[in-house]
């Protein structure tokens, strides 16, 4: 597993922080890092002050800068065309997890793990992007707070399970396949936490559980164990 995946780990874990306060508030922010996340894949979503006058394809490098005017480096997370208004940007990383990217924002802002701005782009400026030996520059405007978001999340395993585990070449994968036949859903796992989460029942062919008499560290366990 790559850096990026590996730092999955820094959601899950901050994540369990919010669910050992075992509160109404705490359990909200807890779902949030669990749908939006913080710290995998981290991108920025920018508007551009003019749509692209030429097609922008997935992997062109990607330069800005900070709050501090310090270079930021990214790519195009995906190919954008002639147009478009709205690019993602994924920040580049390292080869240090602990500190791989010095953006990680996503669901984690109100939460008790405080997100990380200092690598992020500035908010409004210029972007250089090179395609070829063909360079250009790109004036932009972003809210970093919102506008930050991680292409990986913790719910995002499960949601994709369908098209990477039943639907791909040489699938479904046996031991997926098992669950899905028993539960009926592919995202059996996503819907398990997420009614745990709400303190309500799944509703699922087979296999239900209802969460509602449930107290914060039984729910706490059950969602722990569910998205690890």
């Amino acid at each position: 597993l790559d850096l990026i995946q590996n730092a999955i780990d820094m959601d899950q874990a901050a994540m369990e922080t919010e669910l050992a306060f075992g509160t109404p508030d705490s359990y909200k922010r807890a779902e949030i890092i669990y749908q939006e996340g913080g710290n995998s894949k981290s991108y920025a979503a920018v508007t551009l002050d003019e749509a692209l006058k030429t097609d922008l394809p997935k992997g062109s490098v990607i330069m800005g800068e900070n709050e501090a005017g310090e270079v930021v480096s990214g790519r195009a997370m995906d190919q954008f065309f002639t147009g478009d208004k709205v690019i993602h940007v994924q920040y580049d990383t390292t080869s240090d997890q602990a500190n791989h990217v010095s953006c990680r924002v996503g669901g984690l802002v109100g939460s008790s793990t405080d997100p990380l701005f200092d690598g992020c782009l500035i908010e409004s400026g210029s972007l250089e992007t090179t395609v070829g030996d063909v360079k250009n520059s790109l004036s932009y405007t972003y809210d970093r707070e919102v506008n930050n978001d991680n292409n990986r999340t913790l719910a995002g395993f499960s949601l994709v399970a369908e098209e990477r585990m039943h639907r791909c070449d040489n699938c479904p994968y046996m031991d997926f396949k098992i669950f899905y036949d028993y539960y009926g859903e592919f995202d059996y796992a996503h819907q398990y936490a997420m009614a745990c989460f709400g303190s309500t029942s799944t509703n699922f062919p087979n296999g239900n559980a209802d969460f509602k008499d449930y107290d914060y560290d039984g729910r706490t366990q059950i969602i722990k164990k569910t998205t690890a």
